[in-house]
């Protein structure tokens, strides 16, 4: 897995490095100065050679350090924070919709080996998995929301807030955004007719 991990930031990073455009005249925007992009330049590190800035990034990385956005000007880690606040609730809520789908259906498929039943949750189960995640959560929002006015709020309602209006909207279009719930079908009914 770390081998994974540095094969894929050393990707990431080169590519980067190839692909055009200067992170100091984004930020200072493009009527700035050259003197003013090669203080930012030398500020930010670029100035030096690609396989020192990488070596650099990764000692920082071991640390725990992420760096500074160049597009938003503030830790990296700040970012993705602001951002695991909202897709962690989503996706504990969208396993355990999952699995507490999954263990029944994978029942009655085991119990009722070679039948009718087993058959339909077989069916069932590989069209979760060929549906896309995102093409079943713009299906269901039309359903709920557009045909029917059903949970018709859009408000999201993190952990340990007050307010739970908008928390059947996470559960109806965050149930299909996290695993594909077909995969879970078939883990049980693997699972439980073997």
């Amino acid at each position: 897995m770390i081998i994974t991990l540095l094969v894929a930031s050393s990707v990431v990073f080169f590519v980067l490095e190839i692909l055009p455009g200067d992170p100091a005249a984004v930020m200072l925007g493009i009527n700035a100065e050259d003197d003013t992009l090669a203080a930012l330049r030398a500020e930010l590190g670029l100035d030096r050679p690609i396989a020192i800035r990488y070596l650099g990034w990764l000692g920082d990385l071991v640390q725990g350090d992420l760096g500074i956005s160049y597009t938003y000007d503030v830790p990296v880690s700040e970012l993705i924070m602001e951002r695991v606040i909202l897709s962690l609730p989503l996706a504990v809520l969208s396993m355990i919709l999952s699995t507490l789908i999954a263990i029944p259906l994978g029942i009655i498929a085991a119990s009722n080996h070679t039948k009718p039943m087993d058959f339909l949750v077989m069916i069932f189960s590989q069209l979760g998995i060929a549906i896309p995640n995102f093409w079943f959560a713009l299906l269901l929002i039309i359903f709920f929301f557009s045909v029917y006015g059903i949970f018709a709020s859009w408000r999201f309602c993190r952990l340990g807030c007050r307010h739970y209006s908008g928390s059947l909207i996470v559960i109806t279009s965050d149930y299909c955004s996290g695993s594909s719930p077909g995969s879970y079908f078939n883990q049980s009914y693997a699972l439980l007719s073997a």
